[in-house]
């Protein structure tokens, strides 16, 4: 600890008030957020659904998977078509947790082609980014 030689009392004991606030916010610091975690904490990423489902009627697919439970903050939708053998993977829809909705554990695809076979897969997300493995695949054609 510093010492700090003088008449006043008051100078000795406002500095050290001084070094305890530095050292508690340099401490403070340390355990914010960064962009894997919290420092010294190691983040597990939340498990994917089991399963996922892929149904087509009247020009839309329905996608449905099961919830995962407490921890996911979202599930993020990807697709891509299987119309060439280098096809374009996308992520068509993130279903967000809010304050006052629970999470959607569906998804309906409006933007599908008839004739066009289309594969889904599904990632769950923590409040830290952290991103589960894929869901396995679900595979229709649409009509």
């Amino acid at each position: 600890m510093y010492m700090f030689r003088g008449r006043d009392s008051n100078v000795t004991f406002s500095a050290a008030l001084a070094l305890s606030f530095f050292l508690l916010v340099s401490s403070a610091a340390e355990a914010l957020p960064d962009e894997g975690g919290y420092h010294g904490i190691e983040q597990k990423a939340p498990m994917p659904p089991r399963t996922v489902e892929a149904s087509c009627s009247h020009h839309t697919m329905t996608i449905k998977w099961p919830d995962v439970g407490p921890g996911v903050s979202e599930y993020r939708i990807f697709r891509f078509e299987n119309t060439a053998p280098d096809s374009t993977l996308k992520m068509i829809h993130v279903y967000p947790r809010t304050k006052y909705t629970p999470l959607k554990i569906s998804y309906v695809d409006n933007t599908v082609v008839a004739g066009v076979t289309y594969t889904y897969f599904i990632t769950s997300n923590d409040q830290f980014g952290s991103q589960s493995a894929n869901s396995p695949m679900a595979t229709a054609r649409a009509q």
